[in-house]
Protein backbone atom coordinates (compact mmCIF):
# COMPACT_ATOMS: atom_id res chain seq x y z
CA UNK A 1 0.00 0.00 0.00
CA UNK A 2 1.26 3.30 -0.90
CA UNK A 3 2.53 5.85 1.49
CA UNK A 4 -0.57 8.59 0.48
CA UNK A 5 -3.00 5.48 1.07
CA UNK A 6 -1.46 4.85 4.78
CA UNK A 7 -1.92 8.90 4.89
CA UNK A 8 -5.28 9.01 3.74
CA UNK A 9 -6.36 6.15 6.14
CA UNK A 10 -4.85 7.67 9.23
CA UNK A 11 -6.59 10.95 8.48
CA UNK A 12 -10.21 8.91 8.10
CA UNK A 13 -9.40 7.51 11.81
CA UNK A 14 -8.23 10.70 13.16
CA UNK A 15 -11.08 12.96 11.65
CA UNK A 16 -13.07 9.31 12.96
CA UNK A 17 -12.08 9.33 16.57
CA UNK A 18 -12.43 13.16 16.90
CA UNK A 19 -15.83 13.51 15.24
CA UNK A 20 -16.84 10.38 17.86
CA UNK A 21 -15.36 11.81 20.62
CA UNK A 22 -17.41 15.40 20.14
CA UNK A 23 -21.08 13.63 19.30
CA UNK A 24 -20.14 11.86 22.82
CA UNK A 25 -19.30 14.57 24.51
CA UNK A 26 -22.58 16.43 23.37
CA UNK A 27 -24.57 13.22 23.94
CA UNK A 28 -22.98 13.34 27.76
CA UNK A 29 -24.14 17.22 28.40
CA UNK A 30 -27.00 16.64 27.79
CA UNK A 31 -27.43 13.76 29.16
CA UNK A 32 -26.44 15.60 32.61
CA UNK A 33 -27.91 19.14 31.78
CA UNK A 34 -31.09 18.48 34.33
CA UNK A 35 -28.28 18.47 36.73
CA UNK A 36 -25.77 20.43 35.96
CA UNK A 37 -26.44 22.87 38.40
CA UNK A 38 -26.66 20.03 41.59
CA UNK A 39 -23.09 19.24 40.37
CA UNK A 40 -21.68 22.20 40.27
CA UNK A 41 -23.54 23.23 43.34
CA UNK A 42 -21.80 20.37 44.76
CA UNK A 43 -18.68 21.48 43.73
CA UNK A 44 -19.00 24.88 45.75
CA UNK A 45 -20.18 22.83 49.10
CA UNK A 46 -17.66 20.27 49.06
CA UNK A 47 -14.85 23.81 48.48
CA UNK A 48 -16.89 25.34 51.44
CA UNK A 49 -16.52 22.60 54.09
CA UNK A 50 -13.25 21.15 52.37
CA UNK A 51 -11.44 22.45 55.93
CA UNK A 52 -13.21 20.85 58.40
CA UNK A 53 -13.56 17.48 55.77
CA UNK A 54 -9.47 17.67 55.73
CA UNK A 55 -9.13 17.72 59.97
CA UNK A 56 -11.94 14.97 60.21
CA UNK A 57 -10.46 12.88 57.29
CA UNK A 58 -6.61 12.71 59.68
CA UNK A 59 -8.49 10.95 62.64
CA UNK A 60 -11.34 8.78 61.08
CA UNK A 61 -10.71 8.34 57.63
CA UNK A 62 -11.75 10.01 54.12
CA UNK A 63 -15.16 7.82 54.13
CA UNK A 64 -16.55 8.55 57.09
CA UNK A 65 -15.42 12.29 57.37
CA UNK A 66 -16.94 13.03 54.00
CA UNK A 67 -20.33 10.99 55.82
CA UNK A 68 -20.14 13.57 58.43
CA UNK A 69 -19.61 16.42 56.12
CA UNK A 70 -22.12 16.22 54.51
CA UNK A 71 -24.59 15.95 57.46
CA UNK A 72 -22.63 19.23 58.49
CA UNK A 73 -23.55 20.92 55.09
CA UNK A 74 -27.10 20.09 55.40
CA UNK A 75 -27.80 20.76 58.84
CA UNK A 76 -26.05 24.21 57.74
CA UNK A 77 -28.56 24.71 54.86
CA UNK A 78 -31.58 22.70 55.58
CA UNK A 79 -32.26 23.79 59.43
CA UNK A 80 -31.85 28.14 59.05
CA UNK A 81 -33.19 28.27 55.82
CA UNK A 82 -36.34 26.56 57.26
CA UNK A 83 -36.46 28.94 59.94
CA UNK A 84 -36.27 31.85 58.16
CA UNK A 85 -38.42 31.04 55.86
CA UNK A 86 -40.58 29.82 58.45
CA UNK A 87 -40.87 32.84 60.02
CA UNK A 88 -40.34 35.08 57.04
CA UNK A 89 -43.57 33.37 55.31
CA UNK A 90 -45.23 34.42 58.64
CA UNK A 91 -44.46 38.51 58.71
CA UNK A 92 -45.48 38.45 54.91
CA UNK A 93 -48.37 36.46 55.32
CA UNK A 94 -49.96 38.82 58.38
CA UNK A 95 -49.09 41.85 56.08
CA UNK A 96 -50.38 40.09 53.01
CA UNK A 97 -53.73 39.70 55.47
CA UNK A 98 -53.64 43.16 56.41
CA UNK A 99 -53.31 44.43 52.30
CA UNK A 100 -55.51 41.74 50.95
CA UNK A 101 -58.47 42.72 53.59
CA UNK A 102 -57.97 46.57 52.64
CA UNK A 103 -58.01 45.62 48.77
CA UNK A 104 -60.96 43.47 49.17
CA UNK A 105 -62.85 45.92 50.96
CA UNK A 106 -61.83 48.85 48.45
CA UNK A 107 -62.67 46.15 45.49
CA UNK A 108 -66.37 45.23 47.41
CA UNK A 109 -66.95 49.32 47.77
CA UNK A 110 -65.79 50.20 44.26
CA UNK A 111 -68.47 51.45 41.70
CA UNK A 112 -66.68 50.51 39.18
CA UNK A 113 -66.97 46.49 39.70
CA UNK A 114 -70.37 44.54 40.49
CA UNK A 115 -70.73 40.94 41.89
CA UNK A 116 -69.96 39.03 38.68
CA UNK A 117 -66.62 41.04 38.37
CA UNK A 118 -65.73 40.21 41.99
CA UNK A 119 -66.52 36.51 41.03
CA UNK A 120 -64.59 36.35 37.72
CA UNK A 121 -61.18 37.82 40.46
CA UNK A 122 -61.77 35.02 42.71
CA UNK A 123 -61.77 32.94 39.82
CA UNK A 124 -58.58 34.42 38.36
CA UNK A 125 -57.04 33.99 41.60
CA UNK A 126 -57.82 30.35 42.30
CA UNK A 127 -56.79 28.94 38.92
CA UNK A 128 -53.59 31.10 39.72
CA UNK A 129 -52.54 28.81 42.69
CA UNK A 130 -53.87 25.68 41.52
CA UNK A 131 -51.65 26.08 38.69
CA UNK A 132 -48.57 27.10 41.36
CA UNK A 133 -49.66 24.26 43.53
CA UNK A 134 -49.33 21.77 40.27
CA UNK A 135 -46.12 23.08 39.00
CA UNK A 136 -44.42 22.51 42.70
CA UNK A 137 -45.85 18.64 42.99
CA UNK A 138 -44.41 18.29 39.66
CA UNK A 139 -41.15 19.69 40.47
CA UNK A 140 -40.65 17.28 43.48
CA UNK A 141 -39.32 14.09 42.07
CA UNK A 142 -36.92 16.30 40.16
CA UNK A 143 -35.56 17.93 43.16
CA UNK A 144 -35.51 14.80 45.34
CA UNK A 145 -33.05 13.24 42.14
CA UNK A 146 -31.08 16.84 42.44
CA UNK A 147 -30.61 16.49 46.27
CA UNK A 148 -29.53 12.93 46.11
CA UNK A 149 -27.14 13.90 43.12
CA UNK A 150 -25.82 16.58 45.09
CA UNK A 151 -25.24 14.88 48.01
CA UNK A 152 -23.75 11.92 46.52
CA UNK A 153 -21.41 14.60 44.14
CA UNK A 154 -20.33 16.54 47.40
CA UNK A 155 -19.05 12.64 48.49
CA UNK A 156 -17.16 11.97 45.14
CA UNK A 157 -15.71 15.49 45.20
CA UNK A 158 -14.41 15.60 48.99
CA UNK A 159 -13.31 11.96 48.93
CA UNK A 160 -10.88 12.59 45.24
CA UNK A 161 -10.56 16.41 45.88
CA UNK A 162 -6.60 15.61 45.57
CA UNK A 163 -7.11 13.51 42.25
CA UNK A 164 -9.18 16.16 40.83
CA UNK A 165 -7.09 18.76 41.38
CA UNK A 166 -4.18 17.36 40.79
CA UNK A 167 -5.78 16.16 37.24
CA UNK A 168 -6.73 19.97 36.62
CA UNK A 169 -3.22 21.38 37.37
CA UNK A 170 -1.71 18.89 34.65
CA UNK A 171 -4.31 19.97 31.83
CA UNK A 172 -3.24 23.42 32.07
CA UNK A 173 -1.65 25.24 29.62
CA UNK A 174 1.12 27.26 31.88
CA UNK A 175 4.37 26.53 32.67
CA UNK A 176 3.93 28.04 36.05
CA UNK A 177 1.34 25.73 37.30
CA UNK A 178 1.47 25.95 40.39
CA UNK A 179 1.33 29.69 40.92
CA UNK A 180 -1.87 29.99 38.98
CA UNK A 181 -3.98 27.32 40.27
CA UNK A 182 -2.62 28.95 43.86
CA UNK A 183 -4.13 32.77 42.68
CA UNK A 184 -7.24 30.97 41.37
CA UNK A 185 -7.84 29.30 44.96
CA UNK A 186 -7.43 32.41 46.43
CA UNK A 187 -9.45 34.47 44.30
CA UNK A 188 -11.77 31.59 45.01
CA UNK A 189 -11.77 31.88 48.67
CA UNK A 190 -12.13 35.48 48.63
CA UNK A 191 -15.37 35.52 46.52
CA UNK A 192 -17.03 32.59 48.41
CA UNK A 193 -15.79 33.35 51.96
CA UNK A 194 -15.85 36.98 51.53
CA UNK A 195 -19.71 37.34 50.07
CA UNK A 196 -21.15 34.95 52.44
CA UNK A 197 -19.67 36.51 55.50
CA UNK A 198 -20.57 40.23 54.45
CA UNK A 199 -24.10 38.93 53.79
CA UNK A 200 -24.42 36.67 57.18
CA UNK A 201 -23.02 39.91 58.97
CA UNK A 202 -25.65 42.15 57.24
CA UNK A 203 -28.42 39.87 58.19
CA UNK A 204 -27.96 39.81 61.43
CA UNK A 205 -27.61 43.52 61.86
CA UNK A 206 -30.67 43.71 60.17
CA UNK A 207 -32.78 42.34 61.63
CA UNK A 208 -31.48 43.64 64.93
CA UNK A 209 -31.70 46.48 63.81
CA UNK A 210 -34.73 46.61 62.29
CA UNK A 211 -36.60 44.79 64.95
CA UNK A 212 -35.04 46.97 67.92
CA UNK A 213 -36.50 50.22 65.67
CA UNK A 214 -40.23 48.01 65.53
CA UNK A 215 -39.91 46.97 61.87
CA UNK A 216 -42.76 44.59 61.02
CA UNK A 217 -40.91 42.92 58.74
CA UNK A 218 -37.77 42.89 60.83
CA UNK A 219 -36.90 39.08 58.78
CA UNK A 220 -37.69 39.82 55.25
CA UNK A 221 -35.74 42.99 54.56
CA UNK A 222 -32.84 41.85 56.13
CA UNK A 223 -33.09 38.78 53.88
CA UNK A 224 -33.11 40.70 50.67
CA UNK A 225 -30.59 42.61 51.95
CA UNK A 226 -28.84 39.84 52.49
CA UNK A 227 -29.50 38.95 49.03
CA UNK A 228 -28.56 42.33 47.25
CA UNK A 229 -24.97 42.34 49.20
CA UNK A 230 -24.09 39.98 46.63
CA UNK A 231 -24.73 42.48 44.20
CA UNK A 232 -22.08 45.52 43.80
CA UNK A 233 -23.33 48.76 42.39
CA UNK A 234 -26.85 47.86 43.44
CA UNK A 235 -26.38 47.44 47.45
CA UNK A 236 -28.83 47.02 50.51
CA UNK A 237 -29.65 50.96 49.97
CA UNK A 238 -32.37 49.79 47.58
CA UNK A 239 -33.89 48.00 50.57
CA UNK A 240 -33.58 50.39 53.48
CA UNK A 241 -33.97 53.86 51.86
CA UNK A 242 -36.89 53.24 50.78
CA UNK A 243 -38.43 51.41 54.06
CA UNK A 244 -36.87 54.31 56.38
CA UNK A 245 -38.49 57.23 53.98
CA UNK A 246 -41.94 54.80 54.44
CA UNK A 247 -41.57 55.18 58.08
CA UNK A 248 -41.36 58.93 58.08
CA UNK A 249 -44.02 59.38 55.67
CA UNK A 250 -46.67 57.38 57.26
CA UNK A 251 -44.93 59.94 60.79
CA UNK A 252 -43.26 56.82 62.90
CA UNK A 253 -39.87 58.84 63.44
CA UNK A 254 -38.61 56.47 65.59
CA UNK A 255 -38.78 53.65 63.26
CA UNK A 256 -37.90 55.60 60.39
CA UNK A 257 -34.65 56.85 62.14
CA UNK A 258 -33.88 53.31 63.69
CA UNK A 259 -34.36 52.38 59.95
CA UNK A 260 -31.57 54.81 58.55
CA UNK A 261 -28.84 54.24 61.36
CA UNK A 262 -29.10 50.52 60.65
CA UNK A 263 -29.22 50.80 56.67
CA UNK A 264 -26.15 53.50 57.50
CA UNK A 265 -24.00 51.08 59.60
CA UNK A 266 -24.58 48.42 56.73
CA UNK A 267 -23.90 50.47 53.76
CA UNK A 268 -21.05 52.33 54.93
CA UNK A 269 -19.14 50.57 57.75
CA UNK A 270 -19.95 46.99 56.41
CA UNK A 271 -20.22 47.56 52.73
CA UNK A 272 -17.41 50.08 52.15
CA UNK A 273 -14.83 49.22 55.27
CA UNK A 274 -15.13 45.61 56.27
CA UNK A 275 -15.84 44.30 52.58
CA UNK A 276 -12.98 45.98 50.85
CA UNK A 277 -10.57 44.01 53.85
CA UNK A 278 -12.72 40.64 53.37
CA UNK A 279 -12.80 40.85 49.91
CA UNK A 280 -9.34 41.73 49.37
CA UNK A 281 -8.20 45.28 47.82
CA UNK A 282 -5.13 42.99 46.10
CA UNK A 283 -7.61 40.88 44.60
CA UNK A 284 -8.00 43.54 41.67
CA UNK A 285 -11.58 42.43 41.22
CA UNK A 286 -13.38 44.69 39.55
CA UNK A 287 -17.00 45.46 40.27
CA UNK A 288 -18.00 45.33 36.59
CA UNK A 289 -17.29 41.75 36.43
CA UNK A 290 -18.64 41.09 40.05
CA UNK A 291 -21.77 42.27 38.78
CA UNK A 292 -22.21 40.94 34.65
CA UNK A 293 -20.82 37.79 36.48
CA UNK A 294 -23.96 37.24 39.30
CA UNK A 295 -26.49 38.94 37.05
CA UNK A 296 -25.62 36.76 34.37
CA UNK A 297 -24.67 33.71 36.86
CA UNK A 298 -27.70 33.66 38.64
CA UNK A 299 -30.33 32.89 35.90
CA UNK A 300 -28.16 30.00 34.70
CA UNK A 301 -27.02 28.48 37.89
CA UNK A 302 -29.63 29.47 40.40
CA UNK A 303 -29.02 29.42 43.55
CA UNK A 304 -24.97 29.63 43.36
CA UNK A 305 -25.32 31.58 40.66
CA UNK A 306 -23.60 34.77 42.53
CA UNK A 307 -20.82 32.58 43.16
CA UNK A 308 -20.87 31.13 39.81
CA UNK A 309 -20.92 33.45 37.31
CA UNK A 310 -18.34 35.52 38.77
CA UNK A 311 -15.99 32.65 39.09
CA UNK A 312 -16.60 31.67 35.87
CA UNK A 313 -15.49 35.51 34.35
CA UNK A 314 -12.65 35.71 36.85
CA UNK A 315 -11.19 32.49 35.73
CA UNK A 316 -11.94 32.99 31.90
CA UNK A 317 -10.12 36.22 31.67
CA UNK A 318 -7.31 35.05 34.21
CA UNK A 319 -6.43 32.37 31.66
CA UNK A 320 -6.84 34.47 28.69
CA UNK A 321 -3.99 37.09 30.46
CA UNK A 322 -2.22 34.01 31.22
CA UNK A 323 -2.25 32.53 27.72
CA UNK A 324 -1.57 36.11 26.23
CA UNK A 325 1.66 36.45 28.07
CA UNK A 326 3.01 33.02 26.85
CA UNK A 327 3.13 31.33 30.38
Amino acid sequence: MSEGALTGQHLIKKYAFWTITVLLIIISLWIIKPFIIAIISAFILAFLIKPVFDKLARNTGKTFASFISIIIVLGILIIPITLIITATLNQADALLAVNLDDLTNRITNSSFLNTGHIEKIKSSILSLVITAIEKTLVSIPSLIISILILIIAIHTILVNWDTIARNLKEYMPFKDKNRISGEISSLTKNIVYGYLFIALIEFIIGVIGFYLSGVKAFLILPMLIAILAFIPGLGPGVIWLPTSIYYFVIGSYATGIGVLITGLIISILIETIILAKVIGRNSKISSLVLLIGILGGVPIFGLFGFIIGPLVLIYTIKLLKEGMEGH
